[in-house]
């Protein structure tokens, strides 16, 4: 989301930046330097970028990108990954990488993923990053086999209309949505908008939600909110709960 002052540009205006010189314990990192990298380490790891978009704000001082990822071939999930970058020259912000099935990268510096590591632009910066974007890389791999894992447990759940109903009105108790949400989810799963959401199970149901979650215009709510979905689905379905954490170097 591009709206405080950024404007969306090519790589090739990205590379045209320039970076200033190191400055006392500051040592910037070059935006487009950041995107090589991260290009690299996805093409290495399995993965290919489908769509990437890049933003330039404050003369070029701060730089925001979105890359959505094609799943490696062997991957059996109906969903794939995104990664987010920021960066800049102007000590504002660390170097950050955000991934997951939904990223928010914004030049209000609003920033969020389930996979985050951070890298503050000190000397030894540049020679790290790599290693850094790896291992973040290596976390989103064992992420995917979890979603895999939680992917087949929600479409084993079998449902039927009184379960389905029980698990609406349990959303409601842990957040996932308030009152005023019930009907349009209910609606979405007694009449699926998509093919692929017609068996009665626990994925078309969480899908019934996430659907009614698109219209909600608050990205911190909605991103709350499928969080607690999420343990709402993997206690009905039996899935133990799988960790997320930051580094900040």
């Amino acid at each position: 989301m591009i709206h405080a002052g950024g404007e969306v540009c090519q790589y090739e205006d990205v590379k045209e930046v320039k970076t200033p010189d190191p400055k006392g314990k500051h040592y910037p990192i070059p935006h487009h330097v950041y995107v090589k990298h991260v290009r690299e380490v996805i093409n290495n790891s399995g993965y290919a970028v489908e769509e990437e978009r890049h933003a330039l704000s404050h003369e070029g001082n701060r730089y925001f990108g979105l890359f959505n990822l094609v799943n490696p071939p062997e991957t059996d999930v109906p969903f794939a990954w995104s990664i987010g970058l920021r960066n800049s020259h102007d000590k504002s912000v660390s170097a950050r990488l955000a991934a997951g099935t939904r990223v928010f990268v914004c030049d209000n510096l609003s920033f969020q993923g389930e996979v985050n590591i951070a890298r503050k632009h000190t000397k030894n910066a540049l020679g790290d990053l790599k290693h850094l974007v790896g291992k973040a890389i290596g976390q989103l791999n064992d992420s995917l086999g979890y979603e895999e894992t939680r992917y087949r447990a929600y479409s084993e759940l079998e449902l039927d209309d009184q379960d389905a109903h029980d698990l609406i009105i349990r959303a409601i108790d842990s957040k996932v949505i308030s009152g005023s949400n019930v009907v349009p989810v209910v609606e979405n799963w007694r009449n699926p908008p998509h093919e692929e959401f017609e068996p009665r199970n626990g994925w078309s149901l969480f899908n019934a939600f996430t659907e009614e979650h698109k219209n909600l215009k608050s990205v911190g709510t909605a991103i709350n909110r499928g969080t607690a979905l999420r343990g709402l689905m993997d206690s009905a379905s039996g899935v133990a709960p799988y960790a997320h954490s930051e580094e900040v170097v």
